[in-house]
């Protein structure tokens, strides 16, 4: 029984396979074990079962697929990769359950190290799965958050789509022409993307998904009115079927914003 439960749960999570025979193993064990007079083994076979049932719940190959517009079979590729996520965190989870794969503008609060990098290559892969070609931006306060969210998506994407930074100099260092057959993501600064809609105003009607990072910084003295009134701009300019993302670190007023 406990093979069976080890190898169910190891072909659920590599290979989506139903979880049932993980289950059905430990309700066996369960069952022998409740009828012994070991208290020890009752607690952990107790424990187990909860454990195995809160991962279930957080199972990448059933939450991707149901909180997305794309099927079980389209995310395996991704999902039987060595680098995919297995277990979404339960703030991924609410993420998910907030339509945030489906379409719907969101801002998501979240504070540090609750996987919100993870969040975005999720959403970007959801973006782009089975389409020829594609377009986001991901925006974001400060050229060092540029450089480390660049480092992640590439390492994560870069076999998959085309992911580039644009440099913080106004000048035009930016060609567009091989967006029309690419997936591709760009990361820059608010300067950076307020200088490109000065020069190319049009290219809003490509775009098909803007995230801004650390959006609480809306409230920074020095930067903050220009981020907010780009992401105003943004707003009012994109094309209908564009969605806007913008995470934070928690704040009180999201539902506001």
């Amino acid at each position: 029984n406990y093979s069976q439960f080890l190898n169910g749960l190891k072909n659920h999570f590599e290979h989506g396979v139903s979880p049932e025979p993980s289950f059905d193993a430990l309700r066996k064990m369960r069952k022998r074990i409740h009828n012994s007079n070991n208290i020890a083994a009752v607690s952990y076979v107790d424990f187990l079962f909860s454990v195995m049932i809160y991962a279930i719940k957080h199972s990448a190959w059933i939450l991707l697929p149901k909180y997305s517009d794309s099927s079980k079979v389209e995310w395996s590729n991704y999902l039987r990769s060595d680098n995919s996520i297995k277990l979404l965190w339960p703030a991924q989870k609410v993420i998910l359950e907030a339509g945030v794969l489906t379409g719907n503008d969101i801002v998501v609060p979240l504070p540090t190290g609750v996987g919100k990098t993870k969040s975005i290559e999720l959403l970007l892969r959801a973006k782009f799965m089975n389409q020829e070609n594609n377009l986001a931006v991901v925006i974001a306060p400060l050229r060092a958050l540029c450089n480390e969210i660049t480092s992640d998506l590439t390492s994560a994407l870069s076999n998959e789509i085309i992911v580039n930074q644009f440099t913080d100099t106004t000048q035009e260092d930016f060609e567009f022409t091989i967006l029309s057959d690419s997936k591709y993501v760009f990361i820059c600064t608010p300067e950076k993307f307020s200088y490109i809609l000065r020069h190319k105003q049009d290219i809003l009607e490509d775009i098909q998904l803007f995230i801004f990072d650390e959006a609480h910084l809306f409230d920074d003295a020095s930067r903050g009115t220009q981020y907010e009134l780009l992401v105003s701009e943004i707003s009012r300019s994109r094309n209908s079927e564009a969605q806007l993302v913008l995470f934070s670190a928690v704040l009180a007023n999201a539902n506001q914003i």
